[in-house]
């Protein structure tokens, strides 16, 4: 979770030959004041917009707090606001065009949400090709408040609705300070731990972190989201592990092996057994994979037996 793969060179370049002309048409025929446009397209040039449609995050965020700043200094930010965001247009050109957010979303390909890995996310349509579902995409700085950033690639994120209606809405995640996906190492530091509760009850927390993990998990309310599955499937696991001998555990995943005459291995067998993913690379492949992968590291240290194993 909060990892996203860096998208391929192909992809972007069908962004980039997408959006680039239109946004670059309407900025040229929209009532911005001249000096705006000539920031945002000097002497004609599409390379800012460029820059801003596709550029990574270490070049994309410092490039809009500059263009920002700049704009500002000439004089009724607010109107010029507007403006920059009728004429990028997210709404019009992804939010309500359902072939293109669609086509979108099976690009950058997540299977759940990229935020809170609880809730399988697929972009699905019929057997005619008709749209059924698709994840939100999520502006990791709102596109209401930095409306050059409304159609940047990088700052669109797969998410559940969850996460991005009634979680994240239109709070400010700051560059530096909260874990950008593309910018997001596969294994993060931080660990969900389970602690024991009176009443034969359990706790989950989210420990271990570092100062940006810290204060994505509060924005995002991690440790919140995940409280119900403490005593449903963190329960289930630690009953199940503690009413049988501390090996069952490996014995099953073994079981498992043998049962496909060792055809498989042991990820796989792990990956059948617990229905949840074993490497952080494949994390967003399954819910709740990030969270069952440390409890049971947690419970393997704690019983002595070596139930993770990496290939």
């Amino acid at each position: 979770m909060w990892h996203l793969d860096t998208p391929k060179a192909d992809t972007l370049n069908w962004y980039k030959g997408k959006y680039l002309g239109d946004i670059a048409q309407a900025i040229t025929d929209s009532p911005l004041k001249k000096s705006v446009k000539a920031l945002l397209m000097p002497n004609g040039s599409k390379d800012i917009l460029e820059q801003l449609l596709i550029a990574p995050p270490q070049d994309l965020y410092p490039l809009n707090k500059r263009l920002e700043s700049d704009i500002k200094k000439l004089g009724n930010y607010t109107t010029s606001k507007k403006k920059i965001f009728k004429a990028f247009d997210y709404n019009g050109r992804i939010s309500s065009n359902k072939e293109a957010a669609y086509e979108l979303a099976k690009k950058i390909g997540t299977r759940t949400c990229v935020y809170c890995n609880r809730i399988y996310s697929f972009t699905i349509e019929d057997g005619n090709g008709n749209t059924v579902a698709r994840p939100d995409f999520d502006h990791w700085l709102p596109k209401d408040k930095h409306p050059l950033l409304s159609m940047s690639f990088y700052n669109l994120i797969p998410s559940c609705p969850i996460c991005n209606r009634s979680i994240k809405l239109r709070k400010d995640f700051e560059y530096g300070k909260h874990v950008h996906p593309y910018q997001s190492e596969v294994e993060r530091q931080f660990k969900f731990q389970y602690e024991p509760q009176p009443g034969a009850k359990w706790k989950l927390k989210v420990a271990d972190c570092s100062p940006e993990e810290d204060a994505t998990a509060k924005l995002l309310k991690t440790e919140d989201v995940y409280t119900p599955y403490a005593n449903s499937e963190v329960k289930d696991i630690l009953e199940f592990a503690y009413k049988n001998t501390p090996e069952y555990l490996v014995e099953l995943r073994d079981t498992v092996m043998k049962a496909f005459g060792n055809s498989i291995s042991k990820e796989q067998a792990y990956r059948m057994v617990f229905g949840t993913e074993l490497r952080a690379s494949l994390f967003l492949d399954r819910p709740l994979s990030k969270m069952k992968r440390d409890v049971l590291m947690q419970l393997q240290e704690a019983l002595g037996i070596q139930l993770i194993e990496f290939e």
